[in-house]
């Protein structure tokens, strides 16, 4: 919906910095860090990229592509919870859907803040909805009423909306997910950073992308299918613009432009 995406950001902040430091929280498989080493391999752009993840093995097949490829990535395994980051290292830090996994996030955006250089940038690509459970009661309803008046060739087979999407549920009755405090994530980040760019989303339209069946009856590769699903977009943005659901996601770039302060 904006024409851009975390990899983007990076490698656009990057073409105004001779040779950058990257750190990446919480890297994963180590896709999009390969990704973004191998377009600014391609440019002829020198770089250093940290990856850290808490899980050694999970980024193995990634060290090896490094190698492969000729890449400047390292590796490192560590617990984000405690992470110790030395002042002025970095150009720029990004976390791609690991901030919700964490328990101290005063800690580590404070740790971030201190390892950024001046106006250096962090990006942060995570959910911010619910704690535990992502949806508030007030999604769920409106996603089971989108459901209700869906079109009748996308639930054929299934006559129970209740099936479709069940009733929403306190968190402390049903199977939640690990989103530690994600909730507080877009707040406790402002204490240290300006925002520049913040794109918020997912009010409902994940309740039925990612169903296991309504997910698959709408086809982006068909017309009419394209244009339905142009519309739930839509309509997902223009609850949280007119400020009627809460976003369960975000995009966003912010800038270190405070001065250094003990935590």
């Amino acid at each position: 919906m904006w024409k851009t995406n975390l990899g983007e950001e990076v490698t656009i902040l990057c073409n105004d910095i001779r040779s950058p430091k990257i750190l990446s929280l919480g890297c994963g498989y180590g896709g999009v860090e390969l990704e973004i080493a191998q377009h600014l391999k391609n440019i002829g752009k020198p770089y250093e990229i940290t990856a850290t993840d808490i899980n050694r093995t999970i980024f193995m097949k990634a060290g090896k592509e490094v190698q492969t490829r000729g890449l400047n990535i390292r590796f490192l395994a560590l617990d984000l919870n405690f992470i110790e980051l030395e002042e002025n290292s970095f150009d720029l830090v990004f976390a791609h859907a690991s901030l919700h996994h964490l328990l101290n996030l005063e800690h580590v955006f404070y740790q971030i803040y201190k390892g950024l250089k001046k106006n250096g940038r962090l990006i942060i690509q995570d959910i911010i909805g619910k704690t535990q459970v992502l949806f508030w009661k007030e999604n769920v309803d409106f996603a089971r009423e989108v459901v209700r008046q869906m079109p009748a060739r996308y639930k054929k087979g299934i006559s129970d909306n209740q099936v479709l999407i069940p009733p929403y549920t306190e968190p402390s009755i049903q199977k939640g997910m690990e989103g530690i405090r994600q909730e507080e994530i877009e707040e406790l980040v402002k204490i240290y950073f300006a925002p520049v760019k913040v794109f918020k989303y997912g009010s409902f339209i994940r309740m039925i992308c990612t169903h296991p069946e309504l997910g698959k009856r709408i086809d982006p590769d068909k017309k009419e299918d394209r244009e339905y699903l142009e519309h739930l977009f839509r309509l997902d943005l223009r609850q949280i613009e007119e400020k009627k659901l809460r976003p369960t996601e975000m995009l966003a770039v912010f800038e270190n432009t405070r001065e250094i302060r003990s935590a």
